[in-house]
């Protein structure tokens, strides 16, 4: 197996130190150097000519998206994947227009990094990636889009990624203006999200159906996966066979474009008018209600946000503010286990951990066995989430999650911007299928703090130790008076 050679570009040792240990265990990968800035990525690349630069964006001197286009103007530059805390759509908008070959969130590099980089030097897919960008070319020149979208944050994101790849971009941010747009436009290609304001998509592509000077106008549907059924049933009414999830990658979305671009405009199936108000507004309601309760949600968690930043900055005892801040974190990402486990000197996880959501027979018994069957013993065999070697999966632990099986075990890092102290373990989204990417933003966000007020904390402890020091250091001499 040919050995793939592996550039590290990272601000903080510790990470690279991290990275390379993963990397190093891994077959067919070997890390060949590393690089502390963006501006010394280009001398490595250089000089140790890598086959994968994996890159950090916020870093001294130049940041890892400046880095990657001077990298990437090269032809014979090698892939490069951008890996950041800082994980939006905006980052991958930008990292798509940089260049980059790929992005991976920090808190899902274990889970994510090598089947990523499997897939960019298999060369089955590289060649089927090399066609589609051949047959790409043609549409880029000329093919005009017009985006509607309510949240400027989607729409800046589509717009962004869509203007990288050469295509002429329009946008609207509600329905009407989007009529207005496609009859002075003429535009080739709709993107449009389903839930606007005033009319919502479904009656957009029907008024352009019949409006026969823009009847032909290819389009697609961003949908955010609300009643699949019902969903499909009205996009094919009205003429949509293409859909997107909101939470599509970059691939995903430039893949569904070009394909609409290439077929022939939807003709609407039959459905009565009747049948179709029926799922319209089954769908409306269905979606309006999940609306509703994000909101709720959101709600809750602004105000369990904001007493948790009060907690932390209050808080100078450093345990007490790790098993606060593991209880608050079980709530504000709604789920049913939480553990929290430190790092030590030698940088493996210590004990004791912190635990939430466990009775306290069990939560003693953390660590205190190896790991147990089922799930968590195939997360820690494959890998497939970024455990410390040293930390034990416990058999109390996995007994009682596999009573109701979890669906998702999150792994955020409790980390400044100078260390990592150690990961927050959360299990079992309630009330949802999985953690969404919202959640692990919010994750890294509330670990961030947690990690700060953790340092000041600490910082406030050796204070409090050295001032007895200090006192007697300074405590002026009796005079002793003779005869």
């Amino acid at each position: 197996m040919l050995s793939r050679r592996i550039l590290l570009v990272d601000d903080s040792p510790e990470f690279l130190r991290s990275a390379e240990h993963f990397l190093s265990a891994a077959p067919g990968l070997e890390v060949v150097g590393r690089a502390p800035s963006g501006k010394e990525a280009l001398k490595q690349v250089d000089r140790l000519q890598p086959d994968l630069v994996l890159m950090d964006i916020a870093m001294p001197n130049m940041n890892g998206l400046e880095a990657t286009r001077q990298i990437k103007a090269d032809p014979a530059a090698p892939q490069v994947v951008l890996v950041t805390m800082h994980d939006s759509p905006e980052y991958r908008a930008a990292a798509a227009a940089a260049g980059a070959d790929g992005f991976v969130a920090k808190p899902e590099f274990g889970a994510r990094l090598l089947p990523l980089i499997r897939s960019l030097f298999d060369e089955a897919t590289v060649e089927i990636r090399r066609g589609a960008e051949a047959t790409r070319e043609a549409p880029k020149q000329t093919a005009r889009i017009l985006v509607v979208q309510d949240r400027l944050t989607n729409r800046r994101f589509l717009i962004t990624l869509l203007q990288s790849a050469g295509y002429q971009m329009s946008e609207a941010g509600d329905a009407f203006e989007a009529m207005q747009l496609l009859r002075a436009e003429r535009p080739d290609l709709l993107l449009t999200g389903i839930l606007l304001p005033g009319m919502d998509g479904f009656e957009l592509a029907r008024g352009i159906r019949r409006d026969p000077s823009i009847a032909d106008t290819r389009v697609v549907f961003c949908t955010d996966g609300y009643n699949p059924e019902a969903t499909r049933l009205l996009a094919e009414a009205c003429g949509v066979l293409h859909m997107l999830s909101e939470s599509s990658d970059s691939e995903a979305i430039l893949g569904a474009v070009q394909d609409a671009l290439r077929s022939p405009c939807g003709r609407p199936a039959s459905l009565t008018d009747a049948e179709f108000d029926h799922f319209h507004r089954r769908l409306v309601h269905d979606a309006l209600c999940e609306k509703t309760l994000e909101l709720e949600q959101a709600h809750q968690r602004l105000a369990v946000l904001v007493e948790l930043g009060q907690q932390l900055a209050q808080e100078t005892d450093p345990e007490c503010l790790l098993d606060n801040f593991c209880h608050a974190a079980r709530h504000v990402l709604a789920a049913r286990f939480a553990f929290l486990g430190l790092r030590g000197n030698d940088g493996q996880i210590v004990q004791p951990y912190r635990t939430s959501g466990l009775d306290r027979e069990l939560a003693a018994r953390i660590g205190l066995e190896t790991a147990g069957p089922g799930l968590l013993r195939r997360l820690l065999a494959e890998q497939l989430i970024p455990l410390p070697r040293e930390l034990a999966s416990p058999v109390a632990l996995a007994e009682t999650i596999e009573r109701t099986p979890p669906r998702v075990f999150l792994v955020l890092p409790i980390s400044s911007a100078t260390r990592v102290y150690g990961w927050l373990y959360v299990v079992d989204k309630l009330g949802a299928r999985e953690f969404n990417t919202q959640d692990e933003r919010l994750g890294v966000m509330i670990c961030g703090q947690a990690a700060l007020a953790y340092e000041n904390a600490r910082c406030a402890e050796e204070r409090r130790r050295l001032r007895p020091e200090r006192n007697i250091r300074q405590q002026p001499l009796s005079c002793i008076r003779l005869g």
